[in-house]
């Protein structure tokens, strides 16, 4: 998943120069497409077996492929649609997907899932939307996950053993489930639409442990390379069924 100088965006196959900065920053003067975009398109594309340096432009469309993206980039979303049997799903707008609670029409129907920056933001407990990933994957098929990760980082989960929660005036108030009211006055939301508040912070370590306990059996992980050692940064896991 190299994206060095020679490298081709992966999600037009235009040639770009430039090295990722941050994986939120436009990779791609052609399409627009971020550094995140394109290597979640790309590790896609690996797990269907294509090669590492495949150009998008020149891969025949093979309906017979079934995929579902998790609020995947418009951009990315765009270039999957008319290649594969892909279809873009939301928690907040249609066609809704809860991870947490897949659909019963949904179960063992994908080959491949893109799940980026998603299980960041999934209410406890975490293993819920894991195993809904599982769950809607084909026997052999596999989901491609990024997930933030800031250097130096332990993983965290900001409301243990939460039930009922909500945002009012700046802050988070929930529910334990031993009943304990708690207020968050500095709670972290992301940029984006729908459920945007961060349950928790993951390490690379923590993903692959519990992606391996709802039942994955391969795990690759790479980081995309940054110019810079700081800040946020995201590691591309591909869970193989």
């Amino acid at each position: 998943m190299k994206l060095g100088r020679r490298q081709r965006c992966a999600i037009c196959g235009a040639a770009h120069k430039s090295k990722p900065v941050s994986t939120e920053e436009i990779g791609c003067e052609s399409c627009s497409s971020t550094w995140r975009a394109q290597a979640i398109c790309r590790a896609i594309l690996c797990g269907l077996g294509y090669p590492e340096d495949a150009n998008i432009r020149f891969i025949n469309n093979d309906l017979s492929r079934v995929g579902l993206g998790i609020s995947d980039d418009w951009r990315l979303a765009r270039a999957l649609s008319p290649l594969f049997a892909y279809t873009n799903s939301f928690l907040h707008q249609f066609p809704v997907v809860d991870i947490c609670s897949p659909p019963q029409q949904a179960i063992g129907k994908f080959e491949f899932i893109s799940c980026s920056d998603v299980l960041e933001h999934t209410p406890p407990p975490r293993s819920a939307a894991l195993m809904g990933l599982y769950q809607m994957l084909k026997p052999t098929g596999f989901t491609v996950i990024s997930v933030p990760l800031r250097k130096g980082f332990q993983f965290a989960e900001f409301y243990p053993e939460l039930t009922t929660w909500r945002h009012e005036n700046d802050s988070v108030n929930w529910v334990d489930k031993d009943g304990h009211e708690h207020v968050d006055r500095d709670p972290e939301f992301h940029g984006g639409e729908g459920l945007t508040l961060a349950f928790r912070q993951w390490t690379e370590e923590k993903l692959i442990e519990e992606l391996k306990a709802v039942g994955f059996s391969e795990i690759i992980s790479r980081p995309i390379p940054s110019q810079f050692n700081f800040g946020r940064t995201i590691c591309i896991v591909i869970a193989r069924k």
